[in-house]
């Protein structure tokens, strides 16, 4: 059918993307993608994770100068954590490799009170344009 955006979606008429996607996917995608939504807007929801991403003008690729940064994100996401109360058992660093490859250890702790902050990832050898620590609470 050729959809391959939001705005695709508003060539087909409601009945074909009903035929295509079924009853409730069709009409909500249809009326969706003409910008009709009755729903009431949120603004507060519950945190689900924390974290902090920075992108780099060059790739880096000094073990010394990573483990740094990395050291910096994982302080900023654990005050973070303890400035809103929260806690969290799964911390993930994500590693951008040279022609787009994504490297993410994933660590799961053992009890949600360990600070990030106290975490040192397992650096793997790349050079990363992007890097994110990234804890979830």
């Amino acid at each position: 059918m050729g959809i391959v955006t939001v705005d695709d979606l508003r060539v087909p008429s409601e009945d074909e993307l009903v035929r295509l996607l079924g009853q409730s996917s069709g009409r909500s995608l249809h009326r969706l993608a003409r910008a009709v939504d009755d729903r009431p807007v949120v603004a507060h929801r519950e945190t689900k994770s924390v974290s902090v991403e920075d992108t780099f003008d060059h790739d880096i690729a000094d073990r010394l100068q990573l483990e740094t940064i990395i050291d910096r994100m994982a302080r900023n996401v654990s005050a973070r954590l303890r400035k809103n109360g929260l806690s969290g058992r799964t911390i993930t660093l994500k590693l951008r490799r040279p022609r787009l490859r994504d490297a993410h250890p994933v660590v799961h702790v053992a009890s949600p009170d360990r600070q990030l902050a106290s975490w040192r990832p397992p650096l793997v050898p790349c050079s990363p344009a992007k890097t994110s620590a990234t804890g979830c609470a």
